[in-house]
């Protein structure tokens, strides 16, 4: 009896002296990166959120397709606060870059959408689980889903919420309905609140609002329009010829395979319910009557050359695309004609597609140029990301979309040009020296506005920290050619991390994540360091060496940006209570400090091949 006793002690202490070796062993293969449960990154950060980063070696499950997937969450399920990962989560999007393909899971509650929580699963070529990122949270059971607000009360108040918060005269929306619940729990407390996500338009952009359901209050407002401002130039454009539409027995120009066609606005504001007209032709020649040339089709074709070319340069460069019908739009009143923005459509009424159809559109005003590549990459960004990712438009999550717009704005005006980029984003942002333009290189340092309630939380102002240090990984730091990603190398880096990124990303989640992708790309060890050092200078340290030299560190310094005589034509409005808007008389940009350039294709190890116009067979899809 003793020894069978003694016997059953000893396999119980083996058994858990086993289990203790497995944790031990997955614990090791599992890099918990961050794992910020109801944390809070300082004032700016709004995530108020769970966010989980795991990394290769996580688990041994393989991802071949959308069920494999939702087997690796449901593994880590305790760990993304989920009771039932079969019932909470759906697949909601599988794309493919770089030779990995990315899973993004949407989570739900008892049928409903969870707003801005998601899943995203990364897998190699052979199925092998790579990444798993989250912000996922346990949602309580005691929410209650039968809405007191009706859809119609709901759209009245934001509507009139929106009226306030514009200063617009008129609100558009589409009707609301059951479908448009969800739950949403961005709030102040984390709590969980039953909403109403409402869309809207007016003349000065797009809103999207959070009613509760349950009370009727405004839980959160937000501008959805991506607003940047660009040089104009008036240069004559390459005419192109178009699709004949048999429907309307003319040519138009607008690529049906591609998605894409272009519009005038003739003068007209996008935001007070100008649709455009479609850029037609009797011939296949745009541009050869006195009509036309009344139209400005030569801006036409210069939109629809330029826009089709960084079409597909991002999708035969990075494998990345926007919109499968993207709107293209010129002579816009909006802001004086003096800005350009991209945003989506959801009540598009236009006579080639049918009316609701839900585009892209990227619009330039009437003193702006549809050659400029830089510009037109940029606004593309915004596009390619919202379909992507879909970055709430605000504070730190709507910078890292300004940082991305202006760091692709970059690299592909060098990559279509074959010459290095010049890193100076339309002469208003320079990512070589952001601090000669009151722009901040450091998060929480100088010139970062912390806390600002203008340009949807400073969005332009602080995206220099990270367009920054993409320039510092592109130049090695200090130069070296060792430690340096190429133009091809930093944009794959930065969109594979895109991937895994969720709806409000922070500065320090969105460092970390880009890191762990450089840990898990072919790269050396000096290139992995240059990323490490890049954001360790932009004060994101995300090494833990970096990390506890950071933490010793005692600093002084200011971020309130001092007043200067700068306007940043990038924002809606002036950056910065004091400064002068665009009656400014010195040009942004003048008295730049001089940067050694590279003069030829030869100084850059990876000289990139200019790329010509797509022609009608490059499909998108």
């Amino acid at each position: 009896m003793t020894r069978q006793f003694s016997h059953s002690i000893y396999n119980v202490l083996v058994a858990a002296l086993l289990i203790l070796a497995m944790a031990a062993v997955t614990f090791t293969g599992c890099f918990l990166v961050s794992g910020y449960r109801e944390g809070r990154f300082g004032d700016t950060n709004e995530n108020n959120t769970a966010y989980l980063s795991l990394t290769e070696g996580f688990t041994t499950l393989t991802v071949k397709s959308r069920e494999g997937a939702l087997n690796v969450a449901a593994s880590v399920a305790d760990d993304l606060g989920l009771n039932d990962a079969a019932q909470e989560l759906k697949v909601s999007a599988v794309r493919s870059l770089d030779g990995n393909r990315y899973y993004r899971l949407q989570q739900y509650y008892e049928g409903l959408p969870v707003f801005g929580r998601t899943v995203v699963v990364g897998a190699d070529e052979s199925g092998r689980s790579v990444t798993l990122n989250a912000n996922t949270v346990s949602v309580s059971d005691r929410l209650k889903t039968t809405p007191k607000t009706t859809a119609e009360q709901a759209a009245d108040i934001a509507r009139k919420a929106v009226l306030q918060e514009s200063g617009a005269r008129a609100v558009d929306l589409p009707d609301v309905s059951a479908d448009d619940l969800c739950v949403y729990n961005f709030t102040d407390n984390g709590a969980d609140r039953l909403a109403y996500e409402v869309r809207c338009s007016t003349p000065v952009g797009s809103y999207k609002v959070f009613v509760d359901a349950l009370d009727g209050t405004v839980l959160d407002l937000y501008s959805t329009t991506c607003a940047q401002a660009a040089i104009c130039y008036d240069v004559e454009g390459k005419q192109l010829t178009g699709d004949y539409n048999e429907k309307l027995q003319k040519y138009v120009l607008g690529n049906e395979s591609q998605g894409l066609y272009i519009y005038t606005l003739e003068g007209k504001n996008y935001y007070q319910g100008a649709n455009g007209t479609y850029v037609r032709s009797d011939d296949n020649i745009f541009g050869n009557t006195d009509e036309e040339m009344a139209l400005e089709y030569n801006k036409a074709t210069r939109l629809y050359n330029t826009l089709s070319t960084i079409r597909r340069y991002y999708k035969n460069t990075y494998g990345a695309q926007g919109d499968k019908v993207l709107i293209g739009m010129y002579n816009d009143a909006y802001d004086n004609g003096n800005n350009s923005f991209a945003t989506d459509d959801i009540l598009w009424k236009g006579d080639l597609l049918p009316v609701g159809t839900v585009v892209g559109v990227i619009s330039i005003g009437i003193r702006q140029d549809g050659s400029a590549v830089d510009l037109l990459a940029h606004e593309y960004m915004h596009r390619v990301e919202q379909n992507m990712v879909g970055l709430l438009y605000r504070g730190e999550s709507g910078s890292i979309m300004e940082a991305y717009s202006d760091i692709f704005g970059e690299l592909v005006e060098g990559g279509l040009s074959g010459e290095s980029p010049d890193w100076i984003h339309n002469d208003v942002r320079d990512l070589v020296n952001p601090e000669v333009h009151g722009y901040p290189t450091t998060y929480q340092g100088r010139y970062f506005a912390s806390g600002s309630e203008t340009d949807n939380g400073a969005v332009h102002r602080n995206s220099t920290v990270l367009s920054h240090a993409a320039y510092l990984m592109w130049n090695g730091i200090d130069g070296s050619r060792n430690a340096r990603l190429d133009s091809q190398t930093l944009g794959k880096l930065w969109l594979n991390a895109l991937q895994k990124f969720t709806a409000r990303e922070t500065f320090e989640q969105c460092a970390q994540t880009i890191y762990e992708t450089a840990l898990a790309m072919d790269l050396s060890a000096q290139q992995v360091d240059c990323v490490a050092r890049a954001f360790q200078k932009a004060g994101l340290p995300v090494r833990d060496k970096d990390k506890a030299a950071a933490s010793r560190e005692t600093t002084t310094t200011t971020t309130t940006a001092p007043t200067v005589t700068l306007w940043d034509p990038s924002a809606t409005q002036p950056v910065g209570s004091d400064e002068p808007g665009p009656s400014q008389t010195d040009a942004v940009g003048d008295n730049e400090p001089s940067v050694p350039a590279e003069t030829t294709t030869a100084a850059l190890p990876d000289p990139a091949e200019p790329i010509t116009v797509a022609d009608d067979e490059d499909s998108v899809g």
